[in-house]
């Protein structure tokens, strides 16, 4: 199966300029993130369901005044970042909820670092989340893909 699939994958380099600019829905990213996850942790079954694993977008949909200049994208750019894998991680309902839409230091400390999940607790400690930090973490998200679906 894998040999099949193999032959139909574009070539390397489409699939890279893809992965950089991929914006997935909360339904595919929960599943390229639970994968992900899945792969850093060693786990065997996935993490909890859909109810209890929520997508969290580090930089928020509804961003504060704050937030966006501390992210560092001009207005009208903000969209194209903010459904981002390299925005994007996993997160227990509850603390999802709880973060909203705070800063990104306040998060990381408060919500990120009690997270059970690795691809979470994994993310930079610092006090703010960039346009510069959602490229960097979509490469990282990358290179841990290419090893989990042997793509090269």
């Amino acid at each position: 199966m894998r040999t099949k699939f193999t032959k139909t994958l574009p070539p390397f380099p489409s699939i890279a300029g893809g992965f950089s600019q991929l914006e997935p829905s909360v339904t595919v990213a929960r599943t390229l993130l639970s994968e992900i996850e899945l792969f850093l942790a060693g786990k065997e079954k996935p993490p909890g369901g859909a109810k209890q694993v929520h997508v969290e977008h580090i930089f928020p949909q509804s961003p504060s005044s704050h937030w966006r200049s501390s992210f560092g994208v001009k207005r009208d750019e903000e969209e194209s970042y903010v459904a981002r894998l390299g925005n994007l991680t996993l997160l227990d309902e509850r603390l999802n909820k709880q973060a909203s839409n705070k800063l990104y230091e306040d998060k990381r400390t408060a919500y990120y670092s009690k997270s059970d999940f690795r691809i979470t607790n994994q993310l930079p400690k610092g006090a703010s989340w960039t346009v510069e930090s959602v490229k960097l973490r979509q490469t990282e998200l990358f290179e841990i893909a290419k090893k989990i679906w042997a793509i090269e």
